[in-house]
């Protein structure tokens, strides 16, 4: 049977961060100069969209909120996209933690659903979150063309989700600032719906 109404939705990473090289996690941390043009560059590349959906953290909500602004569309805030929290390790440089928590790091990397981060969110619990948000807005704006501006880790989750892929192999998707991932859901007469993955990680970016 054939789709009678399809939503399309870009999955955009936020670009350079200022503290590039630690582990940011849901802290709210600013982009760089280059960061702010890495969007700039991409978004002024998208088509014509019906909304987006962005984190609320700065890294993403400003400029997703600057191309709602330039652009006249609406624009919605979901928490529920929030990059998960890494506990204690939040904010602190990779070299840092590994040298105080070197098992716990090698561990988290190599089975992240029974290692999580020191006080950091269950894997599974960030899962069902950004699962529930992502499944709430494909629902409310079928047959529409969005933008949905986040982070790595929420990417990786909802490409898992399109793809049925084991959470142990998240690591597998290299998801690189600035760069988005297309989403095709097909709506069915009898009320199914299905998924697939237009394309995965295009930077969009000229060289140089």
């Amino acid at each position: 049977m054939a789709a009678v109404v399809e939503t399309l939705i870009d999955l955009l990473r936020h670009g350079e961060v200022e503290n590039s090289g630690c582990y940011c996690g849901s802290s709210d941390v600013s982009l760089t100069q280059r960061g702010r043009q890495q969007m700039a560059q991409v978004m002024a590349r998208e088509p014509a969209l019906d909304g987006i959906i962005t984190s609320p953290l700065v890294r993403c909500a400003t400029p997703a909120r600057e191309f709602s602004d330039q652009y006249g569309l609406p624009l919605v805030l979901d928490s529920a996209l929030k990059e998960i929290h890494l506990g204690t390790w939040e904010g602190l440089k990779f070299s840092e933690v590994f040298t105080q928590w070197p098992d716990k790091v090698e561990n988290f990397w190599r089975d992240p659903v029974n290692h999580p981060p020191l006080e950091g969110e269950p894997l599974l619990e960030f899962q069902r979150r950004v699962v529930n948000a992502f499944n709430h807005h494909i629902n409310h704006c079928r047959g529409q063309r969005l933008l949905m501006v986040t982070h790595g880790g929420v990417i990786r989750i909802i490409l898992a989700q399109v793809l049925k892929m084991p959470l142990t192999a998240l690591l597998r998707l290299e998801v690189p600032y600035a760069s988005l991932s297309r989403i095709r859901i097909g709506y069915e007469q009898d009320g199914t719906h299905s998924h697939s993955l237009v394309f995965h990680a295009s930077t969009l970016l000229k060289e140089g």
